[in-house]
């Protein structure tokens, strides 16, 4: 079983420190997030050649055990087994090879010895003929020979414990087993020894370890009032969970610490946690390391004090290690700090800003994020974050690139705070206008400011039956209201309340209340009286309990209109079946009847007015949107023209496959070109290959489609809130539509 191979898996890259990290030049204002850190975390990088896939990595010392997995082709099997690498020579061998057997999960003593628990489909003891899952604990000794192989079954029956989410073993080599909320405990010759309470004030375990100190610890989400993740010390002798701690910066994983009792870590980065005072901080982020958080698998602390990080790049498959070594940030040479201020890193942003900084000699993006992970969540941590987001927009001390998906970008172009891409457009060589397309370009252009480029967008609109409606796109609001009432039986949308019907009729008719380039306000207008008056004829809250979908609703006259989703161009077959073949997708009402066709855009970034790193800025929105787009982190139709007519040739391709009847004749058939969509009360669609009719009427739509209000905009919270009165009986339509235009009119006058 311990075939020494000596796979050389850490090859090209090995023993190169990349010294991109950058220091920053730009510390103007007196903002910390530009100041040189005292300390950075540098990587030596590492790649590991593996066929196959490789998880459930564990550093113990200076080696690196983990679990493969392999097809081989010659036998037609399932290979599977343990591997240990070493850091020093970067030399790999196989301890274990396990056949097709399920090891769930796996943990070395202290002494080099293996603990694995699997699951196995063996002949039942009571029917040879029949299959039953069985769990078995094994130890190996630290050149993979088998110790023993003992059947816990019964254990893990006993006390209803399904699946093993995770193993630890002390250092009297006793081995614990644990499940979401209880923890099974054995000896280290595999007797069992009994049950641990281990979840009690948990909403579930999410890891355990063995900390530095030798004691073994879980955590989780706490299920008490604050929330917030709990750290608890497992008493194996006293089977009961004697200490906890609160304040942990929970989640994908933690690692026993030395400067710190623990470090945990996330997409974002890593942290740092102290039991004697319950603290925790943050001690780099990700993308300051040139590492995506989203591939990291697990994290550990070698020997000599670095951080080695175990990266899985699921995209690529391509699988690599780090060694983070603490460096003095004067010892890192210097680049110009690029902020990118966001309320919450998406996986896109971060690979991108990690692909920038690998490539550029002169620009390092840095990512400020407004939301604290590690701070305890209440009802009001969005609200801050974004008012300390904006506030900075606002001043001096502005980050340079703004997610415009997180602010109110018309109303900030209209105070002046947002740079206009467009001479940044027609001064670079790697992108030209012509490469997009116009309605989107023109969708983040308000009063001559192109704001943003977004580089992929979805549709929402609305569809409905071309028999009541007509076959042209676009209605009033005095159109809808009278549709709802040649239909006094029918509900206008499948699953209907108040706050829907208004944020659907107001998202293309915010702009028909509020000018914000004169700062006119107009809901105390008629218009507006009798949408309120409208949407009070719908109930407070929606009626979820009905079991007929909503397809089946539409088409026995019992639902009018249904809210349409489109990122992709088959979409519209499964709209116009639901409407008989007669949809029409006339989009969300509007004061003056034109198309309401709402562009989601995602990835959107702005440059502040403020900055005095534009070029900076521009050189890294270049780079992102001069990217090829991939399903990897976004979805939808892509803004680059090229790109799209890939997108379209994909969709309308083609595809036939052959198979053989059972006389042996070959049958060549047209592929139904993307699966099927099915509900619960027994309605079905299968979608067939794209037609050009139906590509084009995803580009009309994509023709008229622009930005809309967002939900959670301050407006519309005051419109919610105020309206309350009136859909309560206290206060008449009018009244409301004064104290809606007072409050609203105030907002726009304080942030014009």
């Amino acid at each position: 079983m311990t075939g020494s191979s000596k796979r050389v898996l850490a090859a090209s890259l090995a023993a190169v420190m990349v010294f991109s990290l950058a220091a920053c030049g730009n510390t103007e204002g007196g903002d910390d997030d530009r100041k040189l850190p005292e300390w950075v975390y540098v990587p030596e990088y590492r790649e590991l050649e593996e066929e196959g896939s490789y998880y459930s990595a564990k550093q113990v010392g200076d080696a690196l055990y983990y679990q493969f997995g392999s097809f081989d082709e010659e036998k037609g099997t399932y290979v599977a087994g343990l591997r240990k690498y070493s850091l020093a020579d970067g030399s790999a061998e196989t301890l274990l090879e396990m056949g097709d057997a399920s090891v769930n999960q796996f943990e070395v003593a202290g002494d080099g010895s293996i603990y694995a628990m699997s699951s196995e489909w063996l002949p039942s003891d009571t029917n040879p003929e029949e299959y039953e899952v069985k769990y078995l604990l094994m130890k190996y000794g630290p050149s993979g020979d088998e110790v023993f192989r003992q059947d816990i079954t019964e254990a893990t029956q006993e006390n209803s414990i399904d699946y093993i989410n995770n193993m630890v073993v002390d250092d009297q080599n006793r081995v614990c087993l644990f499940g979401n909320s209880d923890a099974l405990v054995f000896d280290g010759e595999g007797a069992f020894q009994g049950v641990i309470k281990v979840s009690d004030g948990m909403g579930g375990i999410n890891d355990v370890i063995k900390g530095k100190d030798g004691k073994i610890y879980s955590y989780g989400w706490s299920s008490g009032g604050e929330g917030g993740y709990v750290l608890s010390e497992v008493d194996i002798d006293k089977r009961a969970v004697v200490n906890t701690y609160a304040n942990f910066p929970g989640g994908n994983g933690l690692t026993a610490g030395s400067e710190h009792d623990f470090l945990s870590y996330d997409s974002s980065g890593v942290y740092g946690y102290t039991l004697a005072d319950q603290s925790a901080e943050k001690l780099f982020d990700w993308v300051d390391s040139d590492i995506t958080g989203e591939y990291v698998q697990s994290i550990g602390i070698i020997e000599d004090g670095r951080i080695l990080v175990v990266i899985n790049d699921w995209g690529t498959s391509e699988n690599s290690l780090a060694l983070l070594s603490k460096t003095p940030g004067s010892e890192v040479p210097q680049k110009e700090i690029i902020l990118v201020g966001t309320m919450s890193a998406s996986q896109e942003l971060r690979s991108a800003a990690v692909k920038f900084n690998k490539t550029s000699d002169k620009y390092r993006i840095s990512i400020k994020e407004y939301i604290d992970n590690t701070a305890q969540w209440t009802e009001t941590t969005w609200s801050d974050a974004l008012t300390r987001l904006n506030n900075d927009i606002t001043s001096g001390n502005c980050p340079d690139l703004i997610d415009a998906g997180d602010i109110d970008i018309q109303q900030l172009t209209s105070k002046g705070v947002i740079e206009d891409l467009t001479p940044f457009l027609e001064n670079s060589t790697v992108l030209k206008r012509e490469d997009f397309l116009e309605p989107v370009l023109n969708g983040f252009t308000y009063e001559g400011v192109l704001a943003g480029i977004p580089k992929t967008f979805n549709i929402q609109t609305v569809a409905g039956s071309s028999k009541d409606l007509g076959t042209e796109m676009g209605w009033s609001l005095e159109e809808i209201i009278a549709y709802s009432d040649a239909h006094p039986d029918a509900s206008l949308f499948d699953y209907t309340s108040k706050s829907n019907v208004m944020y659907y009729c107001m998202r293309y008719n915010e702009g028909a209340f509020v000018d914000w380039s004169t700062g006119k306000c107009n809901f105390n207008s008629p218009e507006f009286i009798s949408l309120l008056e409208f949407v009070n004829r719908f109930p407070e809250e929606a009626d979820y309990n009905n079991d007929v979908s909503a397809p089946n609703r539409i088409q026995r006259g019992e639902v009018l209109l249904d809210t349409v989703y489109l990122d992709g161009f088959n979409e519209v077959q499964m709209y116009n079946e639901i409407f008989g073949g007669q949809a029409v997708f006339i989009g969300y009402p509007t004061t003056d009847g034109s198309v309401g066709c709402a562009l989601n855009a995602s990835n959107v970034y702005a440059i502040a007015a403020k900055s005095k790193m534009k070029d900076g800025a521009w050189a890294f929105l270049e780079s992102y949107l001069a990217q090829e787009n991939t399903d990897r982190w976004s979805w939808g139709f892509p803004s680059n023209k090229e790109q799209l007519d890939k997108k379209i040739q994909e969709a309308i391709k083609v595809e036939t496959y052959t198979w053989v009847d059972e006389d042996g004749v070959e049958h060549e058939e047209v592929s139904s070109g993307g699966g099927s969509v099915s509900y619960e009360d027994g309605w079905t669609y299968e979608y067939h290959t794209t037609t050009q009719e139906e590509v084009d009427q995803v580009l009309a739509l994509i023709e008229v489609a622009r930005p809309t209000v967002s939900q959670n905009s301050n407006v519309m919270a005051i419109i919610a809130e105020e309206a309350e009165a009136f859909y309560k009986g206290q206060k008449s339509a009018a009244e409301v539509a004064d104290v809606i235009q007072r409050r609203i009119q105030n907002y726009v006058d304080e942030n014009r």
